[in-house]
């Protein structure tokens, strides 16, 4: 998202088993994951709602999904930002806000 001024958004593929995608927030912007189709997205114990998404907008936050079963990517590895040895902000998975 380096040099983004609002939201990006980038819609997965469909998922195939194999495919990995990663992505870093460089700018201070939202920058957004959302599955296609009925596809959804896993981040340890939480799952989005199809067509659903992953998001962050703290610079220097990493990401990579993973598609290890058909129809659902997984995050595999994140990277969070700590400050003072507490962990600031994350990455945040959701059904469908408002600037997808």
């Amino acid at each position: 998202n380096s040099g983004a001024a609002g939201a990006v958004t980038n819609t997965l593929p469909a998922s195939a088993v194999g495919l990995v995608y990663r992505g870093a927030v460089v700018a201070s912007q939202i920058f957004c994951f959302r599955a296609a189709g009925s596809d959804v997205i896993r981040y340890g114990g939480n799952v989005s709602s199809s067509a659903g998404g992953i998001w962050a907008s703290t610079p220097g936050m990493c990401i990579e999904l993973v598609c290890h079963v058909a129809g659902t990517w997984t995050v595999q590895n994140a990277q969070a930002i700590y400050t003072a040895g507490a962990i600031s902000t994350d990455w945040t998975t959701f059904l469908k806000p408002s600037f997808m």
